[in-house]
């Protein structure tokens, strides 16, 4: 009986494309693993990428808006330094204040010795 299972076996056509797909398979198999790995690898850096340049734009935005916050200050605090050292205000809270006398508007005379 063993016999005739073996030729049986035998009777069978042999299949030498599978063969060879395997090997080609075999053969490319690490070609396509280090593709894949390649291709991943550019997929998480382009991710990177993108959410650090997106990280980038809002501290820029944020750092804009905070700029014209602080011109805006800015401006504010040049009419208060003007303001308070206006001469009109000198005269108005000052003087009382400080019992000050203001000179007078003549020109200044120099006495010649001779």
């Amino acid at each position: 009986m063993a016999e005739r299972i073996i030729s049986t076996n035998q009777s069978y056509p042999k299949i030498k494309n599978s063969s060879v797909r395997k090997s080609l398979f075999t053969y490319f198999m690490p070609i396509w693993v280090f593709f894949l790995i390649i291709f991943l690898c550019i997929s998480l850096l382009n991710t990177w990428y993108k959410s650090d340049t997106t990280k980038l734009a809002f501290k820029i935005e944020r750092l804009k808006r905070e700029k014209a916050l602080l011109k805006d200050e800015l401006i504010k605090l040049n009419i208060e330094v003007e303001r308070l050292t206006s001469p009109e205000r000198i005269r108005e809270e000052i003087v009382p204040k400080f019992n000050l006398v203001l000179p007078e508007n003549r020109p200044i005379e120099l006495e010649k010795k001779h």
